[in-house]
């Protein structure tokens, strides 16, 4: 029910216009926002409002004549984005240093960008994932840019044989492979390799091959056991490891994620800095071979 209370709220959320001869006035609420009544919280998003001008005795005013939902799927688009809003905005400044953080090589840049959006957006499972892709890329774009230069691109003519010999050298490798090249020819230092081996045991691996032995190890936790058939059958304390219950793995692996994702990034992205940096001082802008 649309009560005087609810309807000055919505009133003082729009800006109606002023001109004298609109009698109506019609609009959609796109932002959303809420009124708590009678312990109720009500959401005004995705609704079609119509206003109508009357004449008081302090001059004109606008009363609600109309209020009805946009169709269906509109709707639920608008909810589906309230929803996520909410949780947006409360991650939003954890991750807000991340916005002017852009790697030098721009074919990464997209994929930094969606991994700062997906912590953003509390999407932890999609960050570890993508962000195993990102250091794949990066040991092995710093590999093949070492070979081959990173000077600005003169000419299209010839140029996928240009990158054809490194490609073919690297493409394939493995991760251990390209950490131990990376150390090898003085790309990152001794600290990051054995940081990167660790990780690449601890997140690359695991997620990658949907490995729930080698994500959950020995991580159990607390739950009541109890009888289906006998309902006078006191629960018992029991400790579950989530390696060994598949039910249990799914809240469990995005808690995982989300304690990690986050610092696997900012880890990552150290990687990229030193990378870049490593291959413009050996090879600064070699010129096309």
């Amino acid at each position: 029910m649309l009560t005087q209370e609810v309807s000055d709220i919505i009133l003082s959320k729009v800006e109606p216009p002023t001109e004298a001869d609109l009698p109506l006035f019609t609009f959609t609420i796109d932002k959303p926002f809420a009124h708590t009544q009678n312990g109720t919280t009500l959401t005004f998003l995705g609704m079609r409002v119509t206003l109508k001008k009357e004449k008081g005795e302090d001059g004109f005013f606008w009363i609600i004549v109309g209020f009805e939902a946009i169709d269906e799927p509109n709707k639920e688009a608008y909810e589906f984005i309230h929803n996520k809003r909410i949780g947006i905005l409360e991650n939003y400044h954890n991750y807000l240093y991340l916005k002017d953080e852009k790697p030098q090589w721009l074919e990464l840049k997209f994929l930094t960008d969606e991994i700062r959006d997906c912590l953003i957006c509390h999407y932890y499972q999609a960050a570890m994932t993508l962000t195993n892709h990102l250091l794949e890329k990066v040991l092995k774009l710093g590999l093949i840019y070492l070979e081959v230069g990173t000077s600005p691109v003169k000419e299209l003519v010839g140029l996928s044989d240009k990158y054809k010999p490194a490609l073919k050298k690297y493409d394939g490798a493995v991760m251990f492979e390209t950490i131990t090249w990376c150390y090898e020819k003085g790309l990152i230092s001794e600290d990051r390799k054995n940081v990167l081996m660790k990780y690449k045991d601890l997140f690359r691996n695991p997620f990658s091959h949907a490995q729930s032995k080698k994500i959950f190890k020995d991580l159990s936790g607390n739950f009541a056991m109890f009888s289906f058939n006998d309902p006078n059958i006191n629960p018992i304390p029991t400790k579950l490891k989530y390696a060994e219950v598949p039910f249990l793995q799914g809240y469990a692996q995005l808690e995982y994620c989300k304690a990690n994702a986050p610092y696997y990034y900012d880890v990552v992205y150290g990687t990229i800095k030193e990378i870049e940096k490593n291959v413009i001082d050996k090879v600064p802008l070699i010129t096309d071979k």
